[in-house]
């Protein structure tokens, strides 16, 4: 549990359980006190369903995940999750690929290269020095007025 526990809650507990009602209060006050079978079983008893040993420090608490740090994932975020990391999946095979087509055009000669691949070629070149030196400074541009004075 995440505050302290009614008496409800306790008693419900020490009941299932077979404990004491101190032991009750003591495992719903801080969970991962619990021994891991008497957790399973409380898990089973309160939500339907048992966290995997796989997963360390997880357990449901309704329809949610809850970490040991007591941060909580909807499953709405964990699809959010995994539809990102499938996107930085693409862009690493991408960047991959790309790495590949800049080795390709650093190797040839210059004089082979079409005049669009020189100019990526030098802007490439041009960003990779910046980098080298740190990022440069960034500058806000002034402030546009459209009059001197006023409307």
């Amino acid at each position: 549990m995440y505050k302290k526990p009614t008496i409800r809650d306790v008693m419900e507990m020490a009941n299932f359980m077979g404990v004491s009602e101190r032991t009750a209060r003591r495992y719903l006050q801080n969970p991962a006190c619990m021994p891991d079978p008497e957790r399973m079983l409380w898990d089973l008893h309160c939500n339907g369903r048992i966290v995997p040993e796989s997963w360390p420090g997880i357990r449901f608490h309704g329809e949610r995940l809850v970490t040991d740090t007591e941060y909580t994932l909807a499953y709405g975020q964990v699809q959010q999750y995994a539809w990102h990391i499938d996107c930085l999946q693409l862009l690493l095979r991408d960047l991959a690929r790309l790495g590949q087509r800049v080795k390709e055009i650093e190797e040839s000669p210059r004089q082979q290269l079409r005049k669009r691949d020189r100019e990526a070629l030098e802007k490439l070149q041009a960003v990779e020095q910046q980098m080298e030196n740190g990022l440069p400074d960034l500058v806000r541009p002034a402030p546009t007025r459209h009059r001197e004075y006023g409307c």
